[in-house]
């Protein structure tokens, strides 16, 4: 996939979270009892989901660590599609913190829209050569390239996105 339409999903995905954002600020969801996430949780797990696919981007890059996405890693990309069109729930990796409300819902839209420009920064910087290499590890799924990586962060948004429509109903 070139780097345009890389750029053009995260833009999609950029204004999704902002939108979505902005309705959690304007509504204020009530505070859940049971023992699922509130949106506000969900959309920490988002910013930290986030900032830590970003690390590992950086990390990669500075290791210069690109290597080529083994058949196995693909299949389990496919998997995790799979996954989240079927709408299955996991547990989040244990390398992300538990999600909390300490961070201001209007601080977490401004954490999402810089985390947006640095994956713009991170994608911009990739070589041809690069770009189509592995530059994230996913704790399940293993090696994703950029293309691969954009559409997981898409797919995660998507998934806990429809959540927050439903607990804020």
């Amino acid at each position: 996939m070139a780097a345009t339409a890389i750029f053009r999903k995260l833009h999609t995905l950029a204004k999704s979270q902002i939108s979505t954002a902005d309705l959690l600020i304007q509504n204020k969801p009530i505070e859940q009892t049971n023992t699922s996430w509130t949106p506000h949780q969900i959309l920490q797990h988002i910013a930290n989901s986030q900032a830590g696919t970003l690390k590992v981007m950086a990390w990669k890059k500075d290791k210069g660590d690109y290597k080529d996405i083994p058949l196995s890693h693909k299949f389990n990309f496919f998997m995790l599609r799979l996954f989240f069109r079927f709408n299955l729930k996991t547990k989040a990796p244990n390398v992300l913190p538990e999600p909390t409300e300490e961070t201001s819902l209007e601080v977490l839209k401004e954490m999402l829209a810089e985390q947006h420009k640095e994956f713009e920064i991170a994608i911009g910087e990739l070589s041809k050569e690069h770009i189509k290499k592995a530059v994230f590890r996913h704790p399940f799924t293993g090696l994703m390239d950029a293309s691969m990586t954009v559409q997981f962060l898409r797919l995660h948004w998507e998934h806990h996105r429809k959540q927050i429509i439903n607990r804020m109903q």
